[in-house]
């Protein structure tokens, strides 16, 4: 299946919810398994969940990005990015289990996301191992301690700091998100600057 066929699929259920009683905690959780289900996916972990770019899901709670956004647990640069280049992004209200949004981002052609990646990547790939990197070491790209559960202690999985996973995918973010802030304040002014607004 195509991405762009899946969005079409998934763009009318914004503001209805998907029955997550049944479903197990899963690669993507129980929301985006139940996600999954009901696009005819191949369930559980997959380089891409379509012939050209990936299922991801994402929960709000008041209005802001609940946590840190996942990207894959694999640790190799090319794979990150072929995660990222085209994604479906399914927002859901964590609280109510109401899809808040449905997005086709390609977050990667944004020249300051682009450079930020390289830099968090490329110093997470040179230590001898990413899985004692801590998430404190960078600043947006983050190698977080995977939340399976079940996995070694060490296991570390590739993520998007909350602050500004929020700033990208149009959503704010705790107040306790500790990461990235400076990195929102350089995209909210690029994004002023190139707008033509004051920054």
């Amino acid at each position: 299946m195509k991405l762009q066929e899946a969005y079409e699929l998934v763009l009318p259920m914004r503001e209805s919810t998907i029955n997550i009683e049944k479903e197990t905690v899963a690669n993507k959780g129980k929301f985006g398994h139940a996600l999954e289900k009901f696009l005819e996916l191949n369930l559980g972990s997959h380089h891409l969940d379509f012939e050209d770019g990936d299922l991801k899901v994402c929960a709000i709670r008041n209005g802001k990005i609940k946590e840190d956004f996942k990207i894959c647990k694999k640790w190799d640069k090319q794979y990150i990015l072929e995660k990222l280049k085209n994604i479906l992004l399914v927002v859901y209200d964590y609280d109510t289990g109401k899809i808040d949004s449905v997005q086709q981002l390609s977050i990667l052609d944004h020249p300051i996301v682009r450079k930020q990646f390289d830099i968090d990547l490329d110093y997470i790939l040179s230590q001898p191992d990413p899985n004692l990197v801590s998430q404190s070491e960078t600043d947006v790209f983050v190698a977080k301690t995977n939340d399976t559960g079940n996995k070694e202690v060490n296991q570390r999985a590739c993520y998007i700091a909350g602050a500004p996973a929020g700033y990208l995918f149009g959503y704010g973010y705790s107040s306790r998100a500790r990461k990235g802030k400076q990195f929102v304040k350089e995209m909210e002014k690029y994004e002023q600057t190139e707008t033509g607004g004051t920054a």
